[in-house]
């Protein structure tokens, strides 16, 4: 889903010619990819910490609730990360019309990815998992 995103930022890009520009363009597509870098590496940290699986097509499969470290701001960092690099390579392009590009795979993955694993992790943990729902929200 992240390539088809990446693939519709860019098609927008090339058949549009709506463009923006501003002084810290190309910083802020820079640091939004540092920042995804950062997400995922530390969301990757706290799954290897708590041995537990990443696989997100098996969540039933998950040994530990992982609640630590960045997952004290974010349910979902590795999605995060996602969004924030289809969000930097949008802001490059400077194409304003990719919000619509980058708000379909926010709607996409909260319902056809986010949502199935958090029923598996509600079945898996109960009220553990809806205790930390209410405490930490879904992106951010």
């Amino acid at each position: 889903l992240v390539f088809i995103t990446g693939g519709l930022i860019w098609g927008v890009n090339r058949l549009t010619e709506l463009s923006y520009s501003f002084a810290y363009k190309e910083w802020l597509g820079k640091s939004l990819l540092i920042l995804c870098v950062v997400v995922l590496f530390f969301a990757l940290a706290a799954f290897r910490k708590l041995k537990t699986t990443v696989d997100p097509m098996n969540p039933d499969k998950a040994s530990k609730l992982v609640t630590i470290g960045i997952y004290h701001i974010t349910r979902n960092p590795m999605y995060l990360a996602m969004l924030l690099l289809l969000v930097g390579f949008a802001v490059k392009l400077g194409n304003p019309l990719n919000i619509f590009s980058i708000s379909f795979f926010v709607w996409y993955m909260t319902q056809f990815q986010i949502k199935p694993e958090e029923e598996a992790l509600r079945k898996n943990f109960g009220e553990d998992y809806i205790d930390y729902c209410k405490k930490v929200r879904r992106w951010i």
